[in-house]
């Protein structure tokens, strides 16, 4: 997505808490999407999670290779 031209830009962010995976559509905005790790989930379910731009949980997951592949990621389109 990134090499195509729709995402603009990615980040890591850390805490004590989770560490996430930052998309862009552009540098001075706030995440688009956050692909996150929770370290100390309330729940199995919860230990990884994609969130939109205003925080709403997408899907969420105990194995990350299975979040990943349950996401239909051509319905993420850029909008401006």
């Amino acid at each position: 997505m990134v090499s195509g031209g729709e995402w603009k830009d990615y980040g890591l962010s850390i805490s004590k808490k989770e560490v996430s995976f930052n998309v862009y559509h552009r540098t001075s905005e706030f995440p688009a999407y956050k692909i996150t790790k929770n370290l100390k989930p309330k729940n199995e379910s919860e230990k990884y999670i994609i969130k939109n731009a205003q925080n709403k949980i997408i899907n969420n997951s105990e194995n990350l290779q299975n979040l990943i592949k349950k996401i239909i990621w051509k319905k993420f389109k850029l909008v401006n």
